[in-house]
């Protein structure tokens, strides 16, 4: 389309009149041309037809009906017309007809090409068939009678010309009219290479097969012509799987004396290092790029243009390396440039974020996968149509992406949508539609299905058989497959066949390193290592060796052939192989996690602790059931290593977000901290005037751009990271005081059931360490144990015996086994682990109804990383509190500024958005079921006021004042959010006594408007699927802002969410104390603990924290705190001040009962 803006102003001003005395702006303002432009531009097509139809008398009044300018705004508005979806387009497209024969007769060829290209793509966008058919055809004949024609414009009105009659009822039509166009131009060489490179486009084989044999008889070649050709037999031979017989030709083109003197000669490059990857040669690969990449980094200003071309190839190169992240920098290049260079919706561009987005599949990076794959689907059905192979490319990825989450439902949706679209459109025999009915097989095969996916993988393979050939990939792949899901359904020996067929085809024709290959050679060792007596232990010893020097040590395959490995040891009893085996993958594993989890997402990277979590549990298992003599040492090396490691990570890329200098890291704080801001704000509304189908992409664009730069973060703050060295042991021994113990729950799972062991580790008098195991058996009974032991202490009608036996059986369960090895020890550190984190270790008892508080010494920790040593920061005590908030104050708001501020708030949100445009009825769905707790906001809060909570700020503040520090104290209207978030540096201390909450998900939130107990009144649906998110602490105004929260300054709405939490500068905090409701709980997420408020505070820098595990008692609350400061502010160390404020509690006739002085947890060191 022409673009007329800057032209219709200036017309518009110069019909108008001068406007003197009045300023530019204000008379475009009034300019209706300009209107006319800013709707255009806007998309606003409707009303820019309007304003057309006003304008259009006008203008035949000033210039005249056949006037250049008159016939160009004639054809802007017809444009607009027929882009409007609000209106048939027939009458406009008839007009748009009769305005093509005006600029014919009037000739204003310029305008002409516009308006036939214009009425060609519409009709085609609006599948009007055979009108688009029609105008590409009319086109076609006019650029031919142009003189010269010119060729660029012709080839590419033929593509298209070519597409259209590829849907007609007669699809050779389009061959025939590339050949009859070809016949009629001088010299016709250059256009039948341009119609073969059609050809090889739309996959139309045979044709193609007869042009190249027809072209092979020309004698007489200038070299230019003759390499294209080359590069079109070269690619030919490629599309057929011949990937021996393309080699060669592109030797050919690339071995002249100027290296890059034309793009043919490049693409010959990239070609050439194609098929090297393709074939599996990492060898060879390598010596192509060190080649390339000189005369890449030389290109000539004409060739500059590939450059994402080449940065794609070596995406692929470092891919199939299994180096990731050169990989990643590469495709994000590529695509980086052909947005730029191409727009979007371009099939290059298209076709490079599919790259790219496949690699982050591959890597687990879903979350930053998906959003690539859905825009991509709908920007190639946007611009290329539903039919196009690009898009039925992204349906099928997007599906294989499902998959790959377990998504299974929306995947197999995918899949037969593509097929049945092949089907109609190319037959389902076309080797397109077997590719995807091959993928619906193993999708098959993953869920279990492998009766089914054997047929179809049987049918595949006979197709394939017959148009591909028994060598080519694809019928390998079909064949391999076959033989996997034959050994599911127990036809071992058939499977064996198959499998051995696929393996001795894939050695032929991809080489023995090839990856297909080495998936081929696990398949069949894993079936033979269940059918041969004895153990394979050569030949699996063999596998990992070939793998690792064909891919690399980090490939997944090669991973997987290891395991392999580690299997065929155990089974042979060499027990002590297998386990410096496991050691071995165990480390690779963690410098795989160390590489990947800090240039992700948080999201991300508990998905790749997920995705990983089977080989742990596999150490684990073996280690225990041989009963190694290390057992106990490398169990409590692997939870140092991993259990509080995400926590760890997130705490480091917030501390080198707050402290570096780096502006470009200080502008991707800022950004992630509104971005926060904004979550917030749309989770605390809901869906207020918007549909809730906007709400949800809104929250979905939000989340995916909190990972984007959350990722951008790590992978900064890997730089400042990588001083440290890994923890080791020795380290936590030398924090570890004499006559202590360490205990180290952890959770493990063997046969998908989970099991519990505690490490124990005592330190003698003498320094002596000495470490051992012991198996606490079932995990679940242990769960139900401590759901039934909160369930009776905050039972207000339970009896004293009840609390004591649930109490007991809890003592039995994970206490009792452990006492021979505490012998002689009074404090304990603890490391719990799944619900034990949320368990008062303090009230469990003995036979003896004796707590453990009374017994022990007891510690908290997070993870066995709390123990490490950390630079003291010596500073002076300071204390801030903020204490019985006035849930009530505040202003009276107008509705007009409610809306100014709910607008405002909808701009920013809006301009800030990735555009991910979710438009896909599959990706809608997904969505939908993704954010499956989504509520309509938490306007329904309400709190009741705490006269207990003020009275204790008060009295802390009286405390503290007595020369000890200086405090702060904020009570009332002044105990505002706002001036949490407006500090500067962190206190010493902060002391928070005020209304918290966790909303669970899935469940009916029950009424608990109980004026003595420091939860608020919360009626309403929990908000979203983020635990961070559903937990928050309440601030003055709270009742005040709640029918306008989200629209309000997220900074002061009385709402501090735990996602908030995380961006105020806590660092150099050594204890925060959470003076209110289930301040403690929250989602929890086995070896990193309860995601909540806890999670919060600490991974924003806190040292420790105190918070709560159930609703507490208002008054007995401010009793626990009053007395703890008390203590603290003798003199005592805050650990011993808690632990001696619960033991005079248990004394206390009024306050005796644990679910009075047990409600408080004191967390890290």
């Amino acid at each position: 389309m022409i673009r007329w803006g800057e032209f219709w102003v200036a017309l518009g001003l110069l019909i108008g009149g001068s406007g003197v005395g009045v300023s530019v702006a204000q008379q475009e303002r009034a300019n209706p041309f300009s209107l006319f432009y800013q709707q255009a531009q806007q998309g606003e097509y409707a009303a820019a037809v309007a304003t057309a139809e006003q304008l259009l008398p006008l203008l035949k009044q000033q210039l005249g009906e056949h006037h250049p300018d008159t016939l160009a705004f004639r054809l802007q508005a017809l444009q607009m017309a027929l882009l409007s979806e609000s209106r048939s387009i027939d009458e406009p497209l008839q007009q748009l007809q009769q305005l093509i024969e005006l600029l014919q007769q009037q000739q204003q060829p310029e305008l002409q090409l516009e308006a036939m290209q214009f009425y060609a793509d519409i009709s085609w966008q609006r599948q009007r068939v055979e009108e688009a058919r029609q105008g590409y055809r009319a086109l076609t004949e006019w650029l031919l009678t142009r003189q010269p024609p010119s060729k660029e414009l012709l080839y590419a009105n033929l593509w298209r010309e070519g597409e259209v009659l590829l849907q007609s009822v007669v699809p050779q039509q389009a061959t025939e009219r590339w050949e009859s166009v070809c016949e009629q131009l001088e010299p016709t060489i250059s256009c039948q290479l341009e119609y073969g490179q059609w050809l090889l486009q739309q996959q139309q084989l045979a044709p193609l097969e007869s042009l190249l044999q027809q072209l092979e008889s020309l004698s007489a070649w200038e070299q230019e012509p003759l390499r294209q050709y080359q590069l079109l037999q070269a690619r030919y031979w490629r599309s057929v799987g011949e990937l021996a017989a393309a080699e060669p030709l592109l030797q050919a083109i690339v071995s002249g004396t100027e290296p890059m003197a034309s793009e043919t000669i490049l693409h010959g490059w990239l070609e050439w290092l194609e098929v090297v990857l393709a074939q599996g040669r990492l060898e060879s690969a390598t010596e192509l790029v060190a080649e390339l990449l000189p005369l890449a980094g030389a290109l000539p200003e004409p060739l500059s243009h590939w450059e994402p071309r080449l940065a794609d190839n070596l995406g692929q190169y470092y891919q199939q390396l299994g180096a990731f992240e050169p990989a990643e920098s590469f495709y994000r290049l590529a695509y980086q440039r052909y947005t730029e260079q191409q727009g979007e919706g371009a099939p290059a561009t298209l076709s490079s974020g599919n790259n790219l987005a496949l690699l982050l599949e591959e890597a687990g990076l879903y979350d930053e996968a998906e959003p690539l794959l859905s825009q991509g689907l709908l920007l190639a059905r946007q611009s290329l149509g539903d039919e196009h192979p690009t898009t039925l490319a992204y349906m099928n990825n997007l599906a294989m992406l499902y998959e790959s989450q377990g998504k299974f439902t929306d995947a197999e949706a995918l899949y037969q949508s593509s097929i049945a679209t092949l089907e109609e459109s190319l037959g389902g025999e076309h080797d397109q539609t077997l590719i995807r009915i091959n993928n619906l097989a193993y999708l098959h095969l993953l869920q279990g299905h492998n009766r089914l996916a054997a047929d179809l993988f049987g049918q595949i393979y006979a197709q394939w058989q017959v148009t591909l050939g028994e060598s080519h990939p694809n019928t390998l792949k079909a064949l391999n497959s076959w033989g996997r899901a034959l050994f599911g359904v127990g036809e071992s020996a058939l499977a064996a066949q198959k499998l051995q067929l696929a393996l001795q085809g894939r050695q032929q024709q991809l080489g023995a390193g090839h990856r297909d290959t080495i998936r081929s050679r696990i398949d069949l060792l894993r079936l033979q290592q269940q059918l041969d007596a004895e153990p394979l232990v050569a030949l699996t010893e063999q596998l990992q060796l070939d793998c690792e020097q064909s891919l690399s040590e980090g490939h997944p395959y090669c991973f997987e052939a290891l395991g392999l490995r580690i299997e065929t040891l155990t089974a042979a009893g060499l027990i002590d192989a297998a386990a410096t085996w496991h050691q071995i993958r165990y480390q690779r594993r963690n410098q795989f996690l160390e590489r990947m989890l800090w240039v992700t997402g948080e999201n991300s990277r508990e998905g790749y602790i997920r995705r990983h979590r089977a080989e742990l549990d596999s150490y684990y298992t073996f280690l225990l059931d041989y009963q190694r003599p290390d057992a106990a040492t490398q169990l409590l090396q692997m939870s140092l290593d991993r259990k509080g490691l995400l926590l760890a990570i997130s705490a480091q890329i917030q501390q080198a977000g707050r402290f570096s200098n780096n502006p470009e890291l200080a502008s991707r704080v800022a950004r992630l901290i509104q971005a926060r801001k904004d979550l917030a704000s749309l989770t605390l509304s809901g869906p207020q005037g918007m549909a809730d189908q906007q709400h949800l992409q809104l929250l979905e664009e939000l989340e995916v751009e909190i990972q984007r730069l959350e990722a951008e973060l790590g992978r900064f703050s890997r730089l400042w990271a990588e001083r440290a060295e890994p923890p080791q042991l020795v380290q936590l021994w030398q924090q570890l005081p004499p006559e202590t113990v360490l205990i180290d729950y952890t959770l493990y799972y063997r046969a998908q059931e989970a099991y519990l062991v505690a490490v124990v580790v005592r330190r003698d008098e003498d320094g002596t360490i000495d470490s051992q195991w012991v198996d606490l058996g079932r995990y679940q009974p242990i769960a139900e144990a401590v759901v039934a032991f909160r369930t009776t202490i905050q039972d207000v009608d339970a009896y004293d015996d009840e609390i004591l036996d649930a109490g007991y059986r809890l003592y039995r369960q994970i206490w009792q086994p452990l006492e021979p090895l505490l012998v002689g020890t009074e404090a304990s550190y603890i490391v719990p682990d799944g619900q034990l984190n949320i368990l008062p270790f303090a009230a469990i008892n003995d036979a003896e109804d004796r707590y453990l508080i009374q017994k022990y010494n007891l510690t908290l920790l997070t993870s066995l990383r709390d123990l490490l040593p950390d630079e003291p920061q010596r500073r002076e005590l300071d204390m801030l509190i903020l204490a019985g908030p006035d849930y009530n104050a505040g202003s009276e708001l107008s509705e007009a500024q409610v809306e100014q501020q709910r607008q405002q708030r909808n701009r920013a949100i809006a301009s800030r958005s990735l555009g991910s445009r979710a438009a896909t009825l599959e990706s809608s769905r997904s969505l939908m079921r993704s954010l499956r707790g989504l509520s309509r906001g938490m306007r329904g809060l309400q709190f009741t006021p705490l006269p207990g909570a003020e009275s204790e700020g008060e009295l802390i503040n009286e405390q503290f004042s007595r020369g000890v520090g200086e405090v702060t104290l904020y009570t009332g209207a002044e105990a505002s959010e706002a001036k949490l978030q407006g500090l500067s540096r962190s206190p010493a201390i902060l002391h928070l006594a005020t209304h918290g909450f966790f909303l669970k998900i899935d469940e009916a939130i029950r009424e608990r408007v109980v004026t003595t107990q420091r939860g608020g009144g919360i009626s309403s649906p929990p908000p979203g699927d983020n635990p961070l998110l559903r937990a928050g602490l309440a601030f003055a105004g709270v009742n005040h802002n709640a029918p306008f929260l989200g629209e309000l300054n997220t900074d002061n709405d009385g709402i501090l969410t735990a996602l908030e939490v995380l961006n105020l500068p806590l660092e150099g905090t050594e204890l925060a104390v959470l003076s209110a409701c289930e301040t403690g709980l929250g989602e929890i997420h086995e070896g990193e603990g309860v995601y909540g408020l806890r999670r919060s505070f600490l991974e924003a820098g806190t040292d420790s924290l105190i918070t709560s595990l159930w609703e507490v008692s208002d008054a007995g609350t401010q009793a626990l705190m009053s007395r703890f400061y008390e203590l603290v502010f003798e003199g005592r160390e805050v650990h011993q001040a808690f632990r001696q404020t619960q033991l005079e509690m248990i004394d206390s006739y009024r306050w005796g009962y644990p679910y009075i002085w047990s409600a408080f947890m004191m967390t890290g060191l």
